[in-house]
C-alpha cells in the first residue's frame, strides 16, 4: 500500500518509442524495473526519515504517514491513513487548521510555522511544520507536511528564560545587600604611599 501510493505520486513518463517493437518493449521493461528500484529507494528514505511526513488530500484526509509521524503522535499507520488530519489538532484549533489546509490546497503556497498539536494519549506537543504542494498522477493537489517535535526545545527555552529571570533577581538582591553592607562598614581612607 505504501509503495503503491508513492509510485502514483511520483510517476515517471513513458520512454520514447524507437520504432523497433521488441527494443521498445525491452526499454519499457528495464525502465519500469529501474523506476521501481528508484521508487523503493525513495520509499526507504521517506520511511526512515527522522522527521514526521504525512500526505493529505483535498478532503483533509491522510493518504500517507511515515513511521516518524506515527511515533510523534502515538498513532499507528492504520489509525491515521484514511482519517481526518485534524485528529492531531487540539479541538479549539481544528476549524482554523481546516481553513489553512483548504487555502493551501487552492493557492499552492508553502505553510511553515510552529503549531500546538495533541497526541493520541492527550499529551500536548509543540511542532515545527513545513509543507509542500504536489500534484498526483491525475493532477489532483496533495499536501506533503514535514513535522519536527520541538516540545523539549521549547520547554528548555522556557526554563532557561525562567532561570535568567531568577538569576537577575538574585544578582539584584546581592547588589542591594552589598550596598547595605558597604553603608554599614566604615570607610578607611586609602593608605598613603609613605605608610609602607
Amino acid at each position: 500500500m505504501r509503495l503503491s501510493f508513492l509510485s502514483r505520486l511520483f510517476r515517471r513518463p513513458a520512454a520514447p518509442a524507437s520504432g523497433d517493437l521488441a527494443f521498445d518493449r525491452l526499454v519499457e521493461k528495464f525502465s519500469r524495473i529501474s523506476y521501481l528500484a528508484e521508487q523503493k529507494a525513495v520509499l526507504d528514505v521517506v520511511e526512515k526519515a527522522p522527521v514526521g511526513i504525512c500526505i493529505t488530500n483535498e478532503q483533509r484526509l491522510f493518504e500517507y504517514v511515515n513511521p516518524a509521524y506515527c511515533r510523534i503522535y502515538g498513532y499507528t499507520w492504520e489509525e491515521l491513513v484514511g482519517g481526518p488530519f485534524v485528529i492531531v489538532v487540539p479541538p479549539e484549533g481544528r476549524q482554523a487548521m481546516e481553513e489553512l489546509h483548504d487555502r493551501f490546497m487552492r493557492q499552492e503556497y508553502e505553510l511553515a510555522g510552529e503549531w500546538d498539536v495533541v497526541r493520541k494519549d492527550g499529551t500536548r506537543l509543540r511542532i515545527l511544520a513545513n509543507a509542500a504542494y504536489v500534484l498526483d498522477e491525475r493532477y489532483r493537489p496533495r499536501k506533503i507536511t514535514f513535522v519536527l517535535d520541538v516540545t523539549a526545545r521549547r520547554r528548555a527555552e522556557a526554563e532557561l528564560a525562567h532561570c535568567k529571570v531568577e538569576l537577575e533577581a538574585a544578582v539584584a538582591e546581592i547588589m542591594a545587600l552589598r550596598g547595605k553592607v558597604d553603608a554599614l562598614t566604615p570607610r578607611q581612607p586609602p593608605a598613603s604611599p609613605l605608610e609602607k
